[in-house]
């Protein structure tokens, strides 16, 4: 799998407690945000999914009215 490099701000303080933790679980800090950023993924993953469905947009019907409808077709002539 291809590795993607990230940078971020984030408090000396914050660092340093992660940097303790990461020790105490023998994982390097890369380990450590990788597991947890796998971890919140897993956790939001039916959020996201229907978020995605929410946003997919709404099929129309077949006939010809919806046609027309969806094509913004509006009747010039009357043929009879």
């Amino acid at each position: 799998m291809k590795k993607v490099l990230i940078n971020f701000r984030a408090d000396p303080k914050l660092i340093s407690s992660f940097d303790k933790t990461c020790k105490v679980f023998n994982l390097d800090r890369t380990k450590m945000i990788t597991y947890l950023i796998r971890k919140h993924v897993q956790e939001n993953s039916d959020k996201v999914r229907a978020y995605k469905t929410a946003q997919e947009p709404k099929i129309l019907g077949t006939s010809i009215q919806d046609r027309e409808k969806f094509f913004n077709y509006q009747h010039q002539h009357q043929y009879w």
